[in-house]
């Protein structure tokens, strides 16, 4: 997810530690502990947008919604390759203690 700086930002609480961002992180802005949160340092980071393709909170994003997870990477693919794109949200978003950091997120799909 993308912060309000406009860098991408690591769920704490989705994050499993896997290191797949941290391996595939062509400038090396991503950093943390096997099995605990990673982090990413804003002044590394180019928003390139790999950790996101290669992230496995998908595999969780599957579990809760029911959509398969490739479903969900090729959705994402869609919009980021579209010339200009919107996303329609419910009200529902916008009331949980995180509202503002997921509406904001939002353009982080772009990547």
């Amino acid at each position: 997810m993308m912060n309000s700086d406009g860098f991408i930002q690591i769920d704490q609480e989705l994050c499993t530690g896997c290191r797949h961002c941290s391996d595939n992180c062509a400038v090396q802005a991503i950093s943390g502990e096997p099995k605990k949160p990673q982090s990413v340092s804003s002044g590394r980071c180019v928003v390139c947008g790999q950790c996101v393709q290669i992230c496995s909170a998908f595999d969780y994003a599957e579990k809760i919604t029911g959509i398969p997870e490739q479903q969900i990477r090729e959705t994402m693919r869609t919009y980021a390759a579209a010339e200009s794109g919107f996303i329609l949200y419910g009200m529902g978003v916008t009331h949980y203690g995180q509202a503002v950091d997921v509406v904001r997120g939002f353009p982080a799909w772009r990547c």
